[in-house]
C-alpha cells in the first residue's frame, strides 16, 4: 500500500531518491517528453523537450522540491527553465509571433492521494519569457487541475487541464499521457 501511495503522489511531485521516471504527454499547447530522477528524499530534477504544432521546440530543465507532506496531502514547489526555438513554419501561440526566447516557470502544486492508487492535484504557476527586448517579453499565470492513476506496476496514467492567462489573452491548456517509473 505504501508503494502505491508514493507512486500516486509522485505523479505531480518529486520522485523518491534513486527513482527515475520517463513521461510522455500529448495535448495543448505541446507534446512533451521528460525524464526525471529523484536525487534526495523530496527533491528531483528532470530534463525534456516540448514540441508544438504551432511551430516551436522547447528544451527544458526542471526541479521539484517537496515543501510539506502530511499523510495523503503534499505541497511541492517546481522551477523550470527552457528555451523556445521557433521552427521554419512557426505560426505562434495566440496573437504574437514566436521569437527565440528563454522562459521560466515557478509553480506551487497541491497533491492529494484520494485512494491507494489515485491522486488529484492542482497547480498555480507564474511563467515568463524574454530575449531581453520589450517586444519579446511576456508574463503569464497558469492554473491546472489533474488526476493520476498508478496501475500498481511501473506505469502511471495522468491527465490535466487548465487555463493560461497573459496580457495577450488566454488559452486552454491540457494534456494526458503516461509515466514509466524505474
Amino acid at each position: 500500500m505504501l508503494a502505491a501511495l508514493v507512486a500516486a503522489l509522485a505523479l505531480a511531485g518529486p520522485l523518491p531518491a534513486g527513482e527515475t521516471s520517463f513521461t510522455v504527454l500529448a495535448g495543448r499547447p505541446f507534446y512533451s517528453v521528460r525524464v526525471d530522477h529523484g536525487l534526495a528524499p523530496g527533491f528531483d530534477i528532470g530534463a525534456g523537450a516540448d514540441i508544438s504544432l504551432a511551430g516551436f521546440f522547447r528544451p527544458i530543465a526542471q526541479g521539484r522540491l517537496r515543501a510539506f507532506q502530511r499523510g495523503p496531502l503534499q505541497i511541492s514547489l517546481r522551477a523550470a527553465f527552457a528555451y523556445i526555438v521557433p521552427t521554419l513554419r512557426a505560426d505562434g501561440f495566440g496573437p504574437r509571433r514566436l521569437a527565440r526566447t528563454g522562459d521560466g516557470e515557478l509553480g506551487l502544486a497541491f497533491e492529494w492521494t484520494l485512494r491507494e492508487r489515485i491522486a488529484l492535484f492542482a497547480e498555480a504557476a507564474a511563467l515568463g519569457e524574454t530575449d531581453l527586448k520589450a517586444e519579446h517579453t511576456a508574463s503569464f499565470a497558469q492554473g491546472l487541475l489533474g488526476a493520476g492513476w498508478s496501475t500498481g506496476g511501473p506505469l502511471s496514467l495522468v491527465a490535466r487541464g487548465g487555463i493560461l492567462l497573459g496580457a495577450h489573452g488566454r488559452a486552454g491548456v491540457g494534456s494526458a499521457g503516461a509515466a514509466w517509473r524505474f
